[in-house]
């Protein structure tokens, strides 16, 4: 499934991609990016049992405060397995 995400004010195409992905782009394990879900509010989208991402969630959250160390509140504003 494509969908179309808006950067600025152009669209992007971003495909949904799986853990197994997300954890290679990201240089993790499998049990390192569920955890994340859980305990640091990775972007994550349940469709049907899979988990599945978008990139450009997933590149902005890290660039943002998720992966970092320090957790502020606005780190957890963000809902996981939406």
């Amino acid at each position: 499934m494509i969908v179309l995400a808006y950067a600025g004010t152009r669209a992007v195409s971003q495909r949904w991609v799986s853990v197994d992905e997300v954890s290679s782009q990201l240089g993790l394990v499998r049990d390192t990016i569920y955890r994340w879900i859980e305990t640091r509010r990775l972007p994550a989208h349940r469709i049907d049992w899979f988990g599945k991402f978008r990139l450009f969630e997933v590149n902005a959250w890290v660039e943002g405060c998720g992966a970092g160390d320090d957790l502020g509140p606005s780190c957890k504003l963000a809902s996981a397995w939406t």
